[in-house]
């Protein structure tokens, strides 16, 4: 831990490593990776630690200029594959997304892969002009499959969605279905 408030938010494991992801607000946490960030804002703080005696791998700190959460990791072969929501407009992309400018949208959802070593391979927001939740997070041959719901910041109107992120990290496809008391059906977009 560090000077200011920290909570694992995730663990996940691979043959090899453990790999804990934190929520923290703290800015003296030793990073490997990358540098610090504002410590006035919640950012992620990942750690890959070896599973047999601990050692620990690289540990790095995530995130942009206002408060950025996890909710699923995936570890496969060193590589980690992260998605969450931020209310960052300067989450670190690879690909020149960008958050979302509609007024009153203050969460984006994004998905991040981690190279071995800590690195960046690719990240990017996965957003509409909706508050957007990340809530399922798979990993088939390398590709990524995010998972959640987006609520209108004008009548909360909301909707499903999935993503598919290639594993070369180029989005396949983004689908969302409208549901809830404000559709009778579920209506693709």
């Amino acid at each position: 831990g560090g000077n200011r408030t920290d909570f694992t938010s995730t663990v996940a494991f691979d043959n090899n490593s453990i790999f804990l992801i934190s929520t923290t607000l703290s800015d003296d946490i030793p990073a490997t990776v990358g540098g610090s960030l504002p410590d006035t804002v919640e950012n992620l703080h990942i750690t890959r630690c070896s599973f047999n005696n601990l050692n620990t791998l690289y540990s790095r700190y995530l995130g942009g200029n206002k408060s950025d959460f996890v909710i699923k990791a995936i570890a496969e072969n060193g590589v980690l594959h992260l998605t969450g929501y931020s209310g960052s407009s300067d989450f670190p992309v690879t690909n020149g997304s960008e958050s979302s400018t509609q007024f009153n949208d203050v969460t984006d959802a994004y998905y991040t892969r981690l190279n071995p070593d800590g690195n960046i391979v690719y990240s990017t927001y996965l957003t509409s002009n909706e508050l957007d939740f990340t809530s399922q997070l798979i990993i088939a041959n390398g590709d990524a499959y995010i998972g959640g719901t987006a609520v209108s910041t004008i009548n909360g109107q909301k909707s499903a969605f999935i993503n598919k992120v290639n594993a070369n990290g180029t989005l396949a496809y983004s689908k969302r279905f409208k549901i809830g008391p404000l559709s009778n059906n579920i209506i693709p977009s």
